[in-house]
């Protein structure tokens, strides 16, 4: 495929079927960083017969939380340190360094404390045992708890630490309204949906392949009626 790619010229391609293959990114020639550290491949690009990989998630993310949300000199409690949330540590250091903080939660703390070795905009760390007394501006869940792959019973992203934090963002739209969205929800929380990042992802694809500037106004109703009509509240 990707032979096919450089041979036909074509400017690039959204290879997000492959993303989660990690032999595929060996395959590419050239990585930009955050898809070195993700491990993941969702977009190349075919520049005078090169090829380039990209990760469009953090990028997707952190454009989604602006859009909504200012993020300098604020706190971010971030739950999960799969390729999602390193895609976002990594972009929002690119973008705003040490001017945001970012508090990080995984299941496997070990994890965590290897990315506070590699990011100076990660403070502190814990397991998800400690993110009840977690406090912050806007809490991100990067995993797939709460979604219908991995159902949460309210114990994990309880109504306790919803309520320490101003705005809530969820990557997960399976269900369209995930059991944490809608605790956000009757907190009268500023709410950053799994719809808002897919849409953003889209918008960073076509981008980066073809060179524009995309109106969001016009993309994103359309993606979030089509998650609407197609996936279950």
């Amino acid at each position: 495929m990707l032979s096919g790619i450089s041979d036909l010229n074509i400017s690039g391609a959204i290879t997000a079927g492959y993303e989660t293959d990690p032999e595929f990114a060996k395959l590419v020639g050239t990585l930009d960083e955050t898809s070195e550290l993700s491990d993941r491949v969702g977009v190349v690009t075919v520049r005078d017969g090169q090829i380039k990989g990209y990760y469009q998630n953090g990028l997707g993310l952190t454009n989604a939380i602006t859009e909504k949300y200012e993020l300098e000199g604020k706190v971010i409690t971030l739950v999960g340190c799969g390729s999602v949330a390193r895609g976002l540590i990594d972009t929002l250091n690119k973008r705003f360094g040490e001017k945001v903080t970012i508090n990080l939660y995984n299941r496997s703390k070990d994890k965590a404390l290897k990315l506070k070795k590699i990011f100076a905009n990660v403070n502190d760390v814990g397991g998800l045992q400690d993110l009840q007394d977690a406090k912050g501006d806007i809490l991100v869940n990067a995993t797939r708890i709460g979604s219908s792959k991995a159902p949460d019973d309210g114990k994990i992203l309880t109504g306790q630490v919803i309520s320490s934090h101003l705005a809530i963002v969820d990557v997960s739209f399976l269900p369209f309204e995930t059991e944490f969205i809608k605790r956000a929800r009757n907190q009268n929380k500023l709410i950053i949906h799994g719809g808002d990042m897919f849409a953003h992802q889209g918008a960073v694809c076509l981008e980066t392949i073809l060179d524009i500037e995309v109106d969001m106004s016009i993309l994103k109703p359309i993606v979030i009626e089509y998650l609407k009509s197609r996936l279950k509240y």
